[in-house]
């Protein structure tokens, strides 16, 4: 990590990560602007003071079209300023006024249950950039989110604002929906695309652009199954995606022992059964279209795979079968009708164990 230097008139600097450019800044609170060419980002205050206590976490999203990334990205935020319901005593602060502006309208739209629409160019080059303190196991972060639209990775042409983020990033989220020939997925015409496509268009895109992929820097792709309620998994997987901990009754009966929030031991806990889960969703992926060609890509690419699932938002994640006038287990609360999504929290916590020492 880069350490905060003393400049010529004494005042702190410190080598910080510009979110936009991924250029190094010799930066102080009172002089902020990148210096990276064609760049002139104003780093946030905060980015800069708490570069060392709360290290940034650059996570791009790649994906194709109408994989589930938006909507992953408003309910994570989301889930993020609400955490207080599960850690005890994390607090947070968005850095930036378009942060601050997107966790608001993320708010309304989980409330009303309308997820905003897919990611335009124009909307990717915005970073969101949310520092959470006093996290269990981690201590304190600094996520830094950029969306990244789908159609790039069916061209593989990057922005050149983007590409310096997806370039430098060590790990990345890969969203892919295994219902995507579903007419409810709004991807009717894309039914033959599969989860190989996806990590083809981020090798051969970067690829173009001069980047190496080798073994002595390798890359971690988190791949996120969306709308994972609504896929074929075997049992033992629907109920880890069913029974949250985050959920208050689950979490005092399942890791917790009783107590109201995860501690060190509770997030420890849940992170040694995700990464067990981690080998059973892949050896399921394998099973399904492009599953196989996925790990052959990844492995002379030095690109080191881990999975997780989450569930559909807003179209329903509730057993409503046991409520009356239910259809069972497998049906799922009507259109619009918001539910709190289950494991929303799964790929940042492994971006943060890839990324970060945990304590402990």
């Amino acid at each position: 990590m880069f350490k905060a230097l003393k400049n010529i008139f004494g005042s702190a600097s410190t080598r910080a990560v510009c979110p936009i450019c991924m250029g190094t800044v010799a930066a102080t609170t009172e002089q902020r602007k990148c210096t990276g060419a064609g760049c002139g980002n104003e780093l946030p205050a905060l980015y800069v003071q708490n570069y060392e206590e709360a290290p940034p976490l650059f996570l791009p999203m790649i994906g194709l079209p109408n994989a589930g990334k938006t909507t992953f990205l408003t309910a994570t935020s989301v889930a993020l300023v609400r955490a207080t319901d599960f850690w005890q005593s994390t607090h947070w602060y968005p850095l930036t006024d378009k942060t601050d502006d997107f966790i608001e309208k993320a708010k309304q739209a989980m409330a009303n249950g309308v997820m905003p629409a897919s990611t335009v160019k124009m909307a990717a080059k915005d970073a969101y950039i949310l520092q959470v303190n006093a996290v269990p196991r981690w201590g304190n972060f600094t996520w830094v989110a950029r969306d990244v639209a789908g159609e790039d990775f069916s061209s593989r042409t990057f922005d050149s604002i983007q590409l310096p983020f997806l370039r430098n990033a060590r790990t990345a989220f890969l969203f892919h929906d295994f219902n995507a020939a579903n007419e409810l997925a709004g991807n009717e015409k894309e039914a033959t695309r599969t989860v190989d496509a996806v990590l083809r268009g981020y090798i051969l895109g970067l690829k173009e652009k001069g980047v190496r992929f080798e073994a002595r820097n390798p890359r971690n792709l988190v791949v996120v199954l969306t709308k994972a309620d609504q896929l074929a998994l075997p049992h033992h997987l629907k109920d880890y995606l069913w029974d949250d901990e985050h959920s208050d009754s689950v979490r005092r009966r399942a890791l917790t022992k009783g107590k109201d929030h995860f501690d060190d031991a509770g997030m420890a806990a849940y992170m040694e059964r995700l990464g067990y889960l981690d080998g059973e969703i892949g050896e399921w992926v394998k099973s399904r279209p492009g599953g196989r060609d996925l790990f052959n890509l990844a492995t002379p690419n030095h690109i080191r795979l881990h999975f997780c699932l989450v569930s559909s938002i807003p179209s329903g994640v509730g057993r409503i079968g046991s409520a009356p006038g239910g259809r069972g287990d497998d049906a799922f609360a009507p259109r619009g009708e918001w539910q709190e999504p289950r494991r929303i929290l799964d790929p940042l916590y492994w971006a943060l164990d890839l990324n970060s020492r945990p304590k402990g």
